[in-house]
């Protein structure tokens, strides 16, 4: 079992789904329901983040108050960073899920493993002005802008700036 620097393990997300029975019974309903890979995600962006009540877009992060936790990001994002990180399709349902999970447990895709992937892809990392995000739902993609570059230009719909 791999152990990573947030704390989390090669196992920690298929723990967290075998714990809990509802989020389990949803998962194998989904599952049930379509082998599209695609379908699955979709199912899983919307019902599991209900079950969750984790913002699936940035603009309905809230501020929290005494009863809700404050999110930083949601799982549409955190889905975009993910996708960027491993682009297969096949892997959508699990990367929403992990979308989720780091949600749920207050982190979220360090955005160090997006520089390094940028780098080795011929991009310069100090060149980043922040992510860009373009389509909705599950389609979501990364869009990397750099301090050229307006996100609005580039087709996007949300961006978030480095912090």
């Amino acid at each position: 079992m791999e152990q990573y620097e947030n704390g989390f393990t090669s196992d920690s997300i298929g723990d967290w789904v075998k714990s809990n029975k509802e989020l389990f019974a949803l998962l194998t309903k989904i599952e049930k329901s379509t082998s599209d890979p695609y379908e699955q995600a979709e199912q899983i962006f919307n019902k599991v983040s209900e079950l969750f009540n984790v913002p699936k877009y940035p603009d309905e992060i809230e501020s929290g108050g005494d009863d809700d936790p404050l999110y930083e990001t949601s799982v549409y994002e955190q889905t975009a960073l993910l996708k960027y990180l491993e682009p297969e399709p096949e892997k959508l349902p699990e990367h929403v899920l992990g979308a989720i999970y780091f949600i749920v447990h207050g982190t979220e895709v360090d955005p160090d493993f997006i520089y390094e992937k940028y780098e080795t892809e011929g991009g310069e990392p100090e060149s980043i002005s922040g992510f860009g995000y373009s389509h909705e739902g599950v389609k979501v993609e990364l869009v990397i802008v750099t301090k050229d570059q307006h996100w609005t230009t580039l087709g996007c719909t949300y961006f978030t700036s480095l912090r």
